[in-house]
């Protein structure tokens, strides 16, 4: 009788325990705060410190109310010579994170100037010769692009390359196609371009969700549009962009 008395006791205790365990955990804060970032259009230039970039970039939570002095800038990721993205956090009293990103107009490293601007011609004659073109220069020029083959074109990586490798800790992607042209009203899948994505930790489930696709079309309407494709791993590193350009007629 008292074992099972001890028993029943005990089974009530784990019950009371458990259910406290559940309010417990209700009660936990699990939601992340949420970021609002501005449509005003934005320019970043490579070296220049983040506060311009958190200008009109608001952040609130369920529990801790307004978090806008806690947003920041975790990186700015070039996608091409003229965009970069923008990835925005910020973290609740929970531990929570929150994030957004944003497209904007990125600006290369100014302190590289041009040598040509800082030399002046030492007199009108100077000045005269040289603006004309040297004829023997351009066409020894022209015989040794016909004997070379086009180093510029030799050092574009190849974007559908069937022996798609990881760039060192960098994810690496190839698409199908690097532009195509389609029907006015025809419908097209952005990322049903990516040929593949591969990574030196991730598997191509796990890239695929984190592929990106910045740019805007509309196949309603003709015009010729440009996409920039990228996908990033699990530790925040990025490969590196292709441009896509999809032709509606």
């Amino acid at each position: 009788m008292k074992q099972r008395l001890i028993t029943i006791v005990l089974l009530l205790g784990c019950v009371a325990v458990g259910a406290v365990g559940v309010l417990t955990y209700k009660k936990q804060d699990r939601t992340a705060p949420v970021i609002t970032v501005s449509d005003k259009k934005m320019s970043y230039t490579a070296g220049d410190p983040y506060d311009q970039l958190l200008e009109g970039v608001t952040a609130t939570d369920n529990k801790d109310g307004d978090l806008t002095d806690e947003v920041f800038v975790d990186r700015v990721v070039p996608t091409s010579k003229k965009k970069a993205v923008v990835y925005y956090g910020v973290m609740d009293k929970s531990n929570n994170v929150g994030t957004a990103r944003k497209t904007v107009t990125y600006h290369g490293d100014n302190n590289m100037g041009s040598d040509a601007e800082d030399i002046a011609p030492a007199d009108n004659a100077d000045a005269e010769n040289a603006t004309q073109p040297d004829q023997s220069a351009d066409q020894e020029q022209k015989d040794a692009d016909k004997q070379q083959p086009d180093q510029q074109q030799a050092d574009q990586p190849d974007a559908t390359t069937d022996d798609l490798k990881a760039n060192g800790e960098k994810p690496a992607m190839s698409l199908t196609a690097t532009s195509e042209t389609i029907a006015r009203g025809s419908n097209f899948n952005a990322t049903s371009m990516v040929k593949d994505v591969v990574d030196d930790k991730d598997d191509r489930d796990t890239l695929f969700r984190q592929l990106h696709v910045d740019g805007t079309y509309d196949t309603t309407k003709s015009g010729t549009y440009e996409l920039t494709y990228y996908v990033q791993d699990s530790d925040g590193n990025t490969s590196d962009p292709i441009t896509f350009t999809l032709t509606v007629q």
